[in-house]
């Protein structure tokens, strides 16, 4: 017999949890959070954190997944973009449920599109799994 299963979305998952207070429980940088930096973002505008789904290296089917999520901060200034990167990687591990260290965060260079300052880590979102009815 065959099960259909889904699993639940690490991205949006740890973007509500940081949405919801977990981000600002850890730094005082008032920046914005979603899965894409904002179409009419500059460095003048708040700092941003995009987090992304960045594969799914492995599961224990049909178990649960294993999702590499991703933080980037986008700042004017690499200080900012390190300190917002680094609270969100604080944050992403606090989640109530299973999320593991997988890279911290470094300096990641500067945006060629927007010239904004990068900072990025990573951390593993294990996704339990549902049964589709």
């Amino acid at each position: 017999m065959s099960v259909e299963v889904d699993f639940v979305d690490g991205e949006a998952a740890l973007i509500d949890w940081l949405l919801d207070g977990a981000l600002a429980a850890r730094t005082t940088i008032d920046a914005t959070v979603g899965n894409n930096l904002p179409g009419n973002w500059t460095v003048s505008s708040k700092p941003h954190l995009m987090v992304a789904h960045d594969g799914t290296p492995g599961a224990v089917w049909p178990i649960e997944e294993h999702q590499t999520i991703r933080v980037t901060a986008f700042a004017r200034y690499q200080p900012n973009a390190r300190a917002l990167a680094r609270a969100a990687h604080r944050a992403c591990l606090a989640y109530p449920g299973k999320v593991d260290h997988l890279i911290g965060v470094a300096p990641a260079g500067k945006d060629p599109t927007t010239g904004a300052e990068l900072a990025s880590g990573t951390v593993r979102f294990v996704a339990p799994a549902s049964q589709i009815a």
